[in-house]
C-alpha cells in the first residue's frame, strides 16, 4: 500500500493532482480514518486506463462549391 505523496512521487506529478484524481474517481483507494492508502494494482488500474490512444484518422475537408 502506498500513500498519495509515494505516488506522486512514481508519476512525478503533485500531490494536488493525486488528490483530484482521487476526488475525480479515477483513481481508486482506500481510506482508512484519514488516511488514504493506493494498491500497486490499484495504480496499474489507473494507469491502464488513463493511457492515451492513438490519435484519430484525420480527414480532409472538401469544400463544397456551388449549391
Amino acid at each position: 500500500m502506498h500513500t498519495v505523496k509515494v505516488i506522486a512521487e512514481k508519476l512525478n506529478v503533485s500531490l494536488g493532482i493525486v488528490y483530484k484524481e482521487i476526488a475525480l474517481r479515477k483513481l481508486r483507494c482506500y481510506r482508512i480514518g484519514a488516511a488514504i492508502r493506493i494498491s500497486p494494482e490499484q495504480l496499474q488500474e489507473y494507469l491502464e486506463g488513463s493511457s492515451t490512444s492513438p490519435a484519430p484518422k484525420q480527414y480532409k475537408h472538401v469544400r463544397r462549391v456551388g449549391g
